[in-house]
């Protein structure tokens, strides 16, 4: 479960802490900068996978596809238990995602293996 923190603030009625679906979204920063981990734990220098990333706007079966990006995008990092986890990186100057709520999925040779729905939405610390 995510926490209250300066990059996961809690959006006066819509997500109050401990919300059961809490995990399922993802906040961009207030400099635009979006930061998600893809996969977690695995084995040090297990090689990488072909990621194909889909950032889209959905109302019903209307889909408006916004981005779409590579394993370019994506990082690798140590956990402090030797494993590794791999962390996309979207925002500025790549790509500008302006406020709204978007679907944010990862496939990796034709498998879905990651998707959130992202909230894009103005810190509440900025005017």
């Amino acid at each position: 479960m995510m926490l209250e923190s300066p990059d996961n603030p809690q959006l006066p009625g819509f997500m109050t802490p401990g919300h059961p679906r809490q995990d399922l979204r993802v906040f961009a920063r207030p400099d635009g900068q979006i930061f998600v981990i893809i996969a977690n734990n695995l084995p040090k220098g297990a090689p990488m996978p072909a990621y194909e990333i889909f950032l889209s706007v959905e109302y019903g079966r209307d889909v408006k596809l916004h981005l779409t990006a590579g394993t370019g995008q994506v990082t690798r990092h140590e956990n402090e238990n030797g494993t590794e986890r791999h962390v996309l990186w979207l925002g500025p100057p790549v790509v500008i995602v302006f406020p709204g709520t978007y679907w944010l999925r990862v496939l990796a040779g034709n498998k879905e293996v990651f998707t959130r729905s992202l909230l894009v939405a103005n810190h509440p610390a900025l005017p």
